[in-house]
């Protein structure tokens, strides 16, 4: 365990923490949690779990979920924490955040709950501030959206629509995945394959799909840890906190 992470669990009642992690699939499929990133929301310090081979420098998973259950932990936050964080924390390490439930035990707030529940009308702030239409009366109909905002995120609660929303969004790293993967299947050769994505992003050559006939897949982007997974997980955790003020 690394010193600012020994820093991390220094006793002291009351610590309040936001957290989001990645990992390699949904809650019926996954197996590894790839990172976690925290954030001290009394001193406003983050902290970053990862156990990557490649990452050494890192503090390990074991320590980020050692810190999420530490018995001083008054409160964890997070977008979607109850049907996903939380269940996948727990499916992985079963003795983990046991006492953390809506009823009684230790709090937690999740801003997608709020979210939901505060703006239950967002789609039609989103049309008034990011719809273009065509049309009147019945007739009426959205065309395109401005503002780069998604048409896919209209309406959506997602720490990505919020960071759309708040111009706070910096790189989409799924979208960037899907979008090379495309580029990819292009090449059809898996050699040509393997050489772009060695030149371009060397880090995602671990992310390669490859059918049982040796051609190429796709890229799927939760299969291994890479440093632009672990950013993009900081930055969601970044506009997390904008969240809780916007709810």
């Amino acid at each position: 365990m690394t010193s600012k992470t020994k820093a991390a669990v220094t006793p002291r009642k009351g610590r309040r923490l936001l957290f989001d992690i990645e990992t390699n699939g949904l809650l019926d499929t996954l197996d590894r949690i790839h990172c976690i990133w925290v954030q001290d929301l009394d001193t406003g310090d983050f902290f970053d779990f990862c156990d990557d081979k490649r990452a050494k420098a890192y503090a390990t998973v074991d320590d980020g979920v050692e810190i999420l259950s530490h018995r001083d932990v008054e409160l964890l936050a997070g977008h979607n924490i109850l049907h996903y964080d939380i269940p996948a924390v727990r499916k992985l390490y079963p003795d983990a955040l046991a006492d953390f439930t809506y009823y009684g035990g230790r709090r937690y707030f999740d801003t997608l709950i709020a979210s939901r529940l505060i703006w239950p009308e967002i789609l039609v702030s989103d049309f008034e501030r990011f719809g273009v239409f065509e049309g009147t009366g019945k007739d009426r109909k959205l065309v395109a959206t401005k503002g780069n905002f998604p048409r896919k995120h209209l309406g959506k609660h997602g720490l990505e629509a919020w960071g759309y929303r708040r111009r706070l969004l910096k790189g989409d790293y799924s979208k960037d995945v899907k979008d090379f993967s495309r580029e990819l299947k292009e090449l059809k050769d898996p050699a040509l394959i393997l050489t772009a994505v060695r030149e371009k992003h060397p880090s995602w050559e671990p992310l390669i799909v490859w059918k049982p006939d040796g051609s190429f897949d796709k890229l799927f982007e939760w299969a291994a840890w890479n440093p632009d997974m672990h950013e993009y997980c900081l930055s969601l955790t970044h506009l997390t906190l904008p969240t809780i003020y916007s709810v």
